[in-house]
């Protein structure tokens, strides 16, 4: 009896770890190597390492704009590292942005393995960065998210004061994702939850989400969800094209778009 118990035990716990490790495979997918920097079109920038407060040492760069308004601080997809985000760093430096882009534990340099609760930690800490070292104020700091990084991005400013934020195709929930692909999948099961949808009404600042009608990856009704759950003011550019294109693609209306919306906003 004692002996089946312990089994039991065993085959439990083994279990619980074999599923934590299946569902972090399939949620990220980071990759190590640092293809290019930001030098590689021409931009200064300083290639930083945080320290998180659970002890992981996480890899950040900083791209400075003369006479910058705001400091962008931006949280990256759930695949490849920051140095695939090249592109869009320089198109937000473009308009004047000095960037700060957050590697997640696990991924590119950084020390860890990613999880939602690492995740959070990580982005707190290059919040925390951004004003206690390199002496931001909480109304210069502007948010970006995109895909999973927009439920990054929306834990951060729904604990943390900033001045706007701005989500690039954001999922409303790992609930809804999994029920999109699997309807019948039990999302008990899962330990993340990237639930967006109930933090998105915490928001108090200026809020613009983008999102492609063609999104393959990421539906479009979720960003529709979260628009439409979320405060005043909030603004939404609709955008045709895939998910890991259409930003760019785009990016001359995205451009005007964005600087509509930095326009209009005020510290708080």
């Amino acid at each position: 009896m004692i002996k089946n118990l312990f089994i039991l035990i065993i085959l439990v716990v083994v279990g619980y770890f074999t599923i934590r490790i299946l569902e972090r495979r399939v949620i990220f997918f980071p990759t190590k190597k640092i293809i290019e920097t930001p030098i590689f079109l021409g931009l200064d920038f300083k290639d930083l390492t945080l320290t998180t407060s659970d002890g992981e040492n996480i890899n950040a760069w900083y791209i400075p704009a003369k006479n910058a308004k705001f400091a962008l601080l931006f949280f990256h997809g759930n695949g490849g590292n920051l140095s695939h985000r090249i592109e869009k760093i320089a198109f937000f430096n473009s308009l004047g942005l000095s960037v700060f882009i957050v590697e997640y534990r696990g991924y590119g340099k950084s020390s860890g393995s990613p999880s939602e609760k690492g995740l959070t930690l990580d982005a707190q800490a290059s919040y925390d960065y951004l004003v206690n070292d390199m002496k931001f104020k909480p109304k210069q700091i502007v948010i970006f998210g995109e895909s999973l990084g927009g439920s990054v991005a929306i834990e951060c400013a729904s604990k943390n004061k900033v001045s706007a934020v701005i989500l690039e195709s954001p999922l409303s929930s790992l609930k809804d994702m999994a029920q999109k692909v699997c309807p019948f999948f039990p999302i008990w099961i899962l330990e993340s939850r990237f639930d967006s949808i109930e933090k998105i009404g915490l928001l108090q600042v200026p809020l613009l989400i983008i999102h492609s009608r063609d999104d393959e990856i990421v539906p479009f009704e979720m960003g529709e969800k979260l628009f439409k759950n979320a405060g005043y003011p909030k603004t939404f550019i609709e955008l045709d094209g895939a998910h890991n294109d259409a930003f760019i693609t785009h990016q001359d209306v995205v451009k005007r778009k964005i600087k509509t919306f930095l326009a209009k906003v005020r510290p708080y």
